[in-house]
């Protein structure tokens, strides 16, 4: 008999890493699934076999934590969800090697905007204009400062009267105009540009509420992913924010180096980077064709009942549960 496969999914509390878990559940109903989390419960435990508490990410102890959960749970792939995880677990591919991620240059570029658009500046791509705020020179016009490792649309200001005032841990962008666009895209293991996915998206707090898969603009993303690919050892799956300007240009902004909140959605739609993921690192087969298709999707909140267990008691899928 086959051992059963085990997969590892960090950060379940987040949107990100519940979409990868309802897509497991999905595609390979028979992975025992591993979560963690730093808080005990959160509305990705009824889709994990077990759960873990880990420290955040950058916490020294992070590393111990994790191997020690390895070592005990023996994944047979781990899938980091949120940005510092995803850098904290590249560093681990030493001990851990399969771990769905870049190397750890890449990672720690995506995760710094400031060293984002520096990259694709150095390679030649077109980037919203970016600068720290101590060399801004005032010659952006409107712009939006940002710290340079947030996410989530968490501390952004816009047009503040005076953007040199801020810190360097900060960065000054260009506010472009036009509709913003969401790029998923995966790359192989043998670093080919597999196939991407656009859509106009609606954002709330930073969160996609609303979206539509549009192909109008697939000449010029394609053409520029393939020059991103080869200027940058990208691995797995990745999305690129971006804004498609009045007069139909394509002004990258932002790059999640990961998994991200539309892998749900696109999932239905033809890209689907999570079974990739599994063909590639889980498998060993090549991964599957990407087929497109038209629609849209919206976004809604609901419930998941935990009848007579209170917020701190541990919670997993075999815990009576239903979701309204």
């Amino acid at each position: 008999m086959t051992a059963q496969k085990c997969v590892l999914v960090t950060g379940i509390g987040g949107n990100v890493a519940q979409g990868v878990l309802r897509i497991l559940a999905e595609i390979e109903p028979d992975l025992r699934i591993v979560g963690t989390n730093t808080f005990l419960a959160s509305g990705g435990n009824h889709l994990c076999d077990t759960v873990h508490v880990v420290p955040p990410a950058v916490d020294p102890t992070f590393r111990s934590a994790l191997l020690s959960i390895a070592e005990r749970e023996r994944p047979d792939l781990l899938i980091p969800c949120t940005d510092a995880e995803t850098l904290a677990l590249s560093l681990l591919s030493d001990v851990l090697p399969r771990i769905a991620v870049s190397p750890p240059d890449v990672c720690s570029t995506f995760i710094d905007k400031h060293l984002t658009a520096q990259a694709f500046s150095r390679a030649g791509l077109p980037f919203a204009r970016s600068a720290l705020p101590s060399a801004y020179g005032g010659s952006f016009g409107r712009v939006i400062v940002k710290p340079r490792e947030g996410r989530g649309s968490r501390g952004l200001v816009f047009d503040p009267p005076r953007p040199w005032e801020f810190d360097d841990t900060h960065v000054v962008q260009e506010l472009l105009e036009g509709d913003e666009v969401t790029i998923g895209f995966y790359v192989t293991r043998a670093r080919s540009l597999h196939g991407f996915l656009v859509m106009r998206r609606m954002l709330q707090d930073g969160t996609t509420i609303a979206c539509e898969v549009t192909r109008r603009h697939d000449a010029a993303v394609s053409a520029l992913l393939e020059r991103l690919v080869s200027a940058l050892d990208i691995r797995g799956s990745c999305n690129l924010q971006a804004i498609v300007t009045v007069d139909g240009r394509i002004m990258p902004f932002e790059v999640n180096g990961r998994f991200s909140g539309t892998t749900s959605i696109r999932h239905h739609f033809g890209l689907r980077d999570v079974e990739y993921t599994l063909d590639e690192h889980l498998w060993e087969r090549d991964p599957k064709p990407v087929v497109l298709s038209q629609g849209s999707a919206h976004r809604l909140l609901m419930d998941v009942i935990y009848p007579g267990l209170g917020l701190d008691e541990p919670k997993n899928k075999r815990n009576r549960h239903w979701i309204f």
